[in-house]
């Protein structure tokens, strides 16, 4: 037989009969005592359905499909349970459970102006950040998403450049790591471009430093 408590109705619930059940247990002060006797909460994950249940008494006091909702009512149960997941035999710390299911995100920043194009990409997995890449292309920027090979994804970017398209894109989020990266690498180009400049103002440059910057052969067509 299977039976489930609803943990706000205060009902026991079988075979679609619901019968009123007064299961909080309270003191002589009426002041309630904890749900569950080991002081944990499981919250199983069983498809797309969460499970409220104690591993101690073996009952399952709620069943929803939205996992906030899951934890409401394990707290309104007992405040102070620990409340753990159980998802395909492996527990997970909410928090943890939280980030093993969030979409990867790649945060973005760009400056295109006197100094080229300039572009940080860095992409987030399970609530850890990897290594920030420079790209100087558009393509360069869609080879570093594609290089992660995941579907499930969303960019966080102040705005996106021209020639970038993503289904999933927004401003909200911080992205302050490859922003500064950005600004290094910008900074660095602007002070050679001064260097350069100095060179030239005053003289000490030859015929090659006029015809090849940063190695790239100008067209003088």
């Amino acid at each position: 037989m299977s039976q489930f408590y609803c943990i706000f109705d205060e009902n026991i619930v079988n075979f679609n009969n619901s019968a009123h059940l007064r299961q909080f247990r309270e003191n002589v002060d009426g002041d309630r005592l904890p749900m569950f006797p080991d002081g944990r909460a499981v919250i199983v994950v069983n498809n797309r359905n969460f499970e409220v249940i104690s591993e101690a008494t073996g009952e399952i006091y709620y069943v929803c499909n939205d996992f906030d909702d899951a934890i409401r009512r394990a707290k309104y149960a007992d405040k102070n349970a620990e409340i753990v997941v159980l998802k395909d035999g492996e527990y997970f710390t909410v928090d943890a459970y939280k980030k093993a299911i969030a979409p990867v995100v790649f945060r973005l920043y760009f400056y295109d102006g006197k100094y080229g194009f300039i572009a940080a990409i860095d992409c987030v997995k399970r609530g850890k950040a990897g290594k920030v890449r420079l790209c100087e292309s558009v393509d360069e920027i869609q080879d570093s998403i594609n290089s992660e090979n995941v579907d499930d994804y969303v960019v966080v970017a102040s705005r996106l450049p021209d020639g970038l398209t993503v289904e999933n894109w927004t401003s909200d989020g911080n992205f302050e790591r490859v922003k500064k990266a950005v600004e290094k690498e910008k900074s660095k180009r602007e002070q050679k471009d001064k260097k350069q400049t100095e060179k030239v103002k005053n003289g000490n440059f030859d015929v090659m430093t006029l015809y090849n910057i940063d190695g790239k052969a100008v067209n003088d067509d």
